[in-house]
């Protein structure tokens, strides 16, 4: 979590700023390169805390930028909808993931669990380079603003016309 917290922000800044496709492709490699390298470390050591966290930061930010590299090719009409099938896609893998890692450890060794992981960021680089090959970046990606969740409810309140702004009471 400590490396998820860490990074999550930074990477969503360097998407906003670069090729999120790139940068996701980044994460799944960098997700790739660090589960093989805790497949062969000791348990318990330093080095493994570090991967862990390596780690953490990697796989909790690929949601985060699945959502954004969505809502860049999608219109706006459609990412209610579209961040609806993400969530549903997120819950089925929080489902099945644990389910097919138990199945792969219990058929081998606790290691297992990072070549499973491994494997399964793998599927998502090479589906990446095949998807940047064939398909251009979307022409005009949305970039993050950030916005208060408290300052919300008043926002909107404020472009519905159902609120006055100060100035126009005088």
């Amino acid at each position: 979590m400590f490396g998820s917290m860490l990074l999550q922000w930074p990477i969503g800044w360097i998407s906003d700023r670069v090729s999120r496709r790139g940068v996701i492709l980044a994460v799944a490699g960098i997700a790739v390169a660090t589960c093989v390298a805790l497949a062969g470390v000791t348990e318990g050591s330093w080095i493994a805390v570090g991967l862990m966290a390596v780690l953490g930061a990697v796989l909790f930010a690929t949601y985060s930028l699945t959502i954004a590299l969505t809502a860049d090719w999608l219109p706006t009409a459609k990412l209610t909808s579209g961040s609806a099938v993400l969530v549903r896609v997120n819950g089925v893998g929080a489902l099945v993931g644990p389910l097919f890692a138990t199945v792969v450890i219990g058929s081998s060794s606790p290691i297992a669990y990072f070549w499973s992981m491994a494997a399964i960021n793998l599927i998502i680089a090479v589906y990446l380079v095949w998807r940047i090959v064939v398909a251009d970046a979307p022409e005009h990606p949305r970039t993050f603003v950030a916005f208060p969740a408290r300052a919300s409810a008043g926002a909107i309140a404020l472009m519905r016309g159902q609120r006055t702004r100060i100035d126009d009471e005088n």
